[in-house]
């Protein structure tokens, strides 16, 4: 069916009000634009719903079309283009009219859409209440993707993961229902999608999270050494140790890129002279650095200050008119990630500065973000991969079309994930207990067994038995989704 019979038989069933997009109309591109160059998919129509009566209804047209493989996009975040498919042909229901926010300060809760983007949610609570809550480091990546991946950043050591304060979501299935889903109610689907990533078993309309007051006293920190002119492994051990000595106040990073190893954080206190004292101690701790900075913050500047200096996208000097990322800063980004359980060997840490010692000064960028390892729920309800961590890796390449071209930004990524990246994976690999659906990599593992081992690990089973229940029809998959049984496939077939 092509993309204009489509347009066509969806627009005789759907209402006027929902925007229906496929290729040649005038929006089409920008619709699916993205800032990855290597997740450029091409899907066979995009959908924009307003409500979760929409989706509901979108969901139900799609299948009487005979859609068989739909994809959600909010964020637009994944690194390989799931929201747009994870390869051409999908058709999208994308949720960028769906972002309104609503809080209770008073009850420590807010109920934000489906489409709605970190930075808007924090802002609007921060401002409605004095609320937060513990988020990733971009503000413009969505909020109902990251917590189906977990939620990792910089309050996570303070307050934990984002996904552990959801209290209920609103969620269109398979057959169109609207289902309300928690602890209580379709406990099951609950936990399927706390933790299991995005487009597997519906479209999150709402979620309704707990927050926690902003605390009083926000610090934001660096500390640089040159890789050059540094005892790269002696900086690495004591960055270590002082990380995971520290009060859980400090939520820190340790970071190679640029030429330079730098220990980032936030501190979060009681009072600016608790952050003091911290950073002191810290400080104190640790070989004689090339530069330092605290810097004390309300906590959007703070949230500004992390996004500026520690992503790949550092786009935005404030919070107060996000949007979802296209192709205006165009490059191509490969991630590897892991979870790591334990604290890490002094004889790791001199393999890794083997690495650090002759890393490229640009385009590539290894970090360690710390954990709490004691910060999880009594009982856990999640099918979040991993718990119980202490440290977080990411290892990615980046260039910029903008410096090299498109064919230049390929080709000088290709080189470093063969070289670097490949190297350094390889050494993460060995502490490493699984690895983070929010880093989406096709290329984890050697083939699609262990792919899907690496980032579901023991919950794959039980999430195919939910699966089973809400999708039969496997209408909502991606090359990374959660597949049916064998036993179902082979009754659908």
């Amino acid at each position: 069916m092509t993309e204009k019979s489509i347009k066509a038989q969806l627009s005789s069933i759907l209402p006027d009000r929902i925007e229906i997009l496929v290729s040649g109309d005038p929006e089409y591109g920008s619709a699916i634009a993205t800032w990855n160059l290597r997740a450029q998919h091409k899907p066979r129509a995009v959908i924009r719903p307003s409500t979760a009566q929409d989706v509901s209804i979108v969901t139900r047209a799609v299948q009487c079309a005979r859609v068989d493989r739909v994809t959600i996009r909010a964020g637009g975040h994944s690194f390989e283009g799931l929201g747009l498919g994870g390869q051409d042909g999908a058709v999208v229901i994308d949720m960028i009219k769906m972002r309104r926010i609503h809080s209770n300060a008073d009850a420590q809760e807010v109920t934000v859409e489906g489409g709605a983007l970190l930075g808007e949610v924090q802002t609007h609570i921060s401002q409605h209440g004095n609320q937060m809550l513990p988020m990733g480091t971009c503000p413009i990546v969505g909020i109902a993707g990251q917590i189906q991946c977990g939620g990792y950043g910089f309050f996570s050591r303070t307050y934990g993961v984002l996904v552990d304060r959801v209290l209920e979501m609103q969620v269109v299935t398979a057959d169109g229902e609207i289902r309300t889903v928690s602890d209580k109610q379709h406990s099951d689907l609950f936990y399927a999608l706390r933790g299991s990533g995005g487009g597997s078993f519906g479209v999150i309309t709402s979620l309704t999270l707990k927050t926690n007051d902003i605390p009083r006293a926000i610090a934001n920190f660096s500390i640089k050494w040159k890789i050059a002119d540094c005892n790269v492994a002696a900086v690495l051990k004591a960055a270590h140790g002082a990380c995971l000595s520290s009060p859980k106040g400090l939520n820190a990073m340790l970071v190679a890129w640029f030429g330079t190893i730098e220990l980032y954080g936030t501190l979060l206190e009681d009072s600016k002279a608790q952050c003091e004292t911290i950073w002191s101690d810290v400080l104190s701790s640790l070989p004689a650095p090339s530069s330092t900075r605290m810097e004390f913050f309300d906590l959007l500047g703070s949230v500004v200050d992390v996004a500026k200096n520690q992503t790949s996208a550092p786009w935005y000097s404030s919070l107060s008119d996000l949007q979802r990322e296209g192709n205006e800063h165009l490059r191509y980004v490969k991630i590897k990630s892991g979870y790591i359980p334990d604290p890490l060997r002094d004889s790791f840490l001199d393999q890794l500065a083997v690495i650090v010692e002759v890393q490229p000064t640009k385009d590539v960028r290894v970090h360690l973000l710390t954990l709490n390892p004691n910060l999880i729920p009594a009982t856990d309800t999640t099918s979040v991969r991993c718990r119980g961590c202490t440290w977080f890796v990411d290892m990615l390449v980046f260039t910029q079309v903008g410096q090299y071209g498109e064919a230049g930004a390929r080709a000088e990524a290709d080189k470093l994930q063969r070289g670097w990246l490949g190297r350094i994976d390889r050494l993460f690999s060995t502490v490493r207990t699984g690895t983070y659906l929010g880093d989406d990599d096709f290329d984890q593992g050697r083939n699609r067994n262990e792919m899907m081992a690496s980032f579901y690990g023991p919950h794959l089973p039980r999430l195919m038995g939910v699966k089973r229940r809400y999708d039969p029809g496997n209408l909502f998959n991606h090359p990374l989704s959660v597949p049916l049984p064998q036993k179902t496939r082979r009754q659908l077939l």
